[in-house]
This record gives structure tokens, sequence and C-alpha cells, in this order.
């Protein structure tokens, strides 16, 4: 992906970034992602996810099972899978998104002040 369309995409998922000067933008992207609390809360909530549903993912029965139709199989993976595994993901991914984007607005407006209004 070229540099242009790489600040064209962060500026989309974060538009507080507009204030940014466009040729800092990646910078100031990276440091809130790579900031110690969206890598902690990442580890933490795949922590907790083993925690809770370990058990009962290894537990769980053969997903493929050969005496059934290809459709039915899909459904049973997807039946079984939908609450140790599909629902934790929207957390293990939304949460972190949100405190990074959290700690850019914090950046930024650290940084780069609003111009008051006259």
């Amino acid at each position: 992906m070229e540099k242009e369309d790489r600040i064209d995409q962060i500026t989309k998922q974060v538009k507080i970034l507009e204030r940014v000067p466009r040729d800092k933008r990646i910078e100031v992207f990276n440091r809130g992602a790579k900031n110690i609390y969206v890598v902690g809360s990442i580890l933490l909530l795949i922590v907790l996810w083993a925690i809770i549903f370990g058990e009962a993912i290894i537990d769980m029965e053969p997903l493929w099972q050969l005496d059934r139709g290809f459709m039915r199989n899909t459904w049973n993976i997807i039946g079984k899978l939908f609450f140790p595994v599909f629902l934790p993901c929207i957390f293990i991914i939304g949460i972190p998104i949100e405190i990074r984007n959290y700690i850019i607005k914090r950046i930024v407006n650290k940084e780069y002040p609003k111009e008051p209004e006259k």
C-alpha cells in the first residue's frame, strides 16, 4: 500500500487525525496503536478468553462430521463456535480499537490543539 493511500485510510478510521499535518499522521497513529495500554488490553482479553472458554473448546467434539452434508457441517461449526469464539472476538478486537482511538485523540489534543474560534 502506498504511503498516501495509508494516510487516507487511517484518516478515515480516526477522524481527529485531520488536525495533524499530513506527513505526521502515520507517526501519530502508530504511537497510539503501539501504546502499552492497547497491547496490554489485547493480551489481557486473549488470556481472559482462554481462561473462560478454553476448557469448553478443548472438550468440544469434532466439528466436521463426515456423515453430514456440507451445509449442515457449516451450520454445526458456526453454531458450536458462536459463543466461545466468534462473539468474544467482537470484544477482543473492538475494545483495543476504542482504546487506540482514545489514545490517538489525547495525543492529537495535546500536540495539535484546536485553534480557538474568533
